[in-house]
């Protein structure tokens, strides 16, 4: 699957998705300090996160307002993505989700995520945000904004995003929301996340090493579904449903020696 650069859907999307430079004449309707209202989301995957539920526990709340066609949005998700990984896959004190505001399909937002989130692991994602979009009076996209615990808006754009460090950045200091390790579902911890190609793959898959003989493939909620041989470094997956996996790959000795985040389409 392939996403276009810029290419603005009528007159409405246009008007509502700015460029970041002109962002900042935008009007917000949480400016900073207000009070925002909870709310109540579902994932692509079917988890469902309240606002009041992770501010009643101390944690922060990011969201990131994207589309799958804007440039910006594609070219700061990898920064999105490694600040997710990095502060504990929404595990710790930091809670990061994806906030599409298009009607898109479960399998073409995970292939947007494979597509641009590189190797680090990805931020849940809700699709058809449209509604909430509207509540915050989001007026571009990207949006990165942090609510804080006490549910007070403390920054409801943040921008200009070059790096992690930049979104890291808002994060109060102090010990307050310091880095953890990344508690997935899908456990990837302890080898190194390896490339694949083409990802995402209708079938045929080629392994990044060529001295893995043996994969283990789990699904998004990290069951194993199936254990597959691996031939000179090609894995067929055909037969598999369309999907978000992940791979854990053996050697001979049946040793891990690295995992892979794919999209079967």
């Amino acid at each position: 699957m392939t996403f276009p650069r810029i290419s603005f859907k009528g007159s409405l999307i246009a008007c509502l998705f700015t460029m970041p430079g002109l962002a900042h004449a935008q009007a917000y309707y949480y400016p900073n300090g207000s009070t925002v209202a909870d709310f109540t989301v579902t994932d692509v995957e079917g988890t469902a996160h309240t606002l009041s539920e992770y501010t009643a526990q101390g944690k922060y709340v990011m969201l990131d307002f994207f589309t799958l066609w804007c440039e910006p949005c594609q070219e700061t998700a990898p920064y999105w993505a490694e600040l997710y990984q990095t502060y504990g896959c929404n595990s710790a004190d930091l809670i990061c989700l994806s906030l599409d505001f298009e009607a898109n399909s479960a399998a073409e937002v995970q292939a947007y995520s494979a597509t641009y989130c590189g190797s680090w692991a990805h931020p849940p994602v809700v699709t058809n945000a449209a509604a909430l979009a509207a509540v915050f009076g989001v007026g571009n996209a990207p949006n990165y904004c942090l609510i804080g615990p006490d549910n007070v808006m403390i920054n409801n754009f943040i921008w200009p995003v070059a790096s992690m460090a930049e979104l890291a950045a808002a994060l109060p200091g102090g010990g307050i929301v310091d880095p953890q390790a990344c508690g997935v579902g899908m456990a990837e911890q302890g080898a190194p996340v390896m490339a694949t190609h083409p990802n995402p793959t209708h079938g045929i898959l080629q392994l990044g090493r060529t001295d893995v003989v043996r994969v283990a493939l789990h699904d998004a909620s990290g069951r194993q579904c199936a254990a597959m041989p691996v031939l000179a470094g090609r894995l067929d997956l055909q037969g598999i449903g369309p999907g978000l996996y992940l791979l854990h790959q053996f050697n001979e000795r049946g040793v891990s020696v690295g995992s892979s985040r794919v999209v079967v389409e």
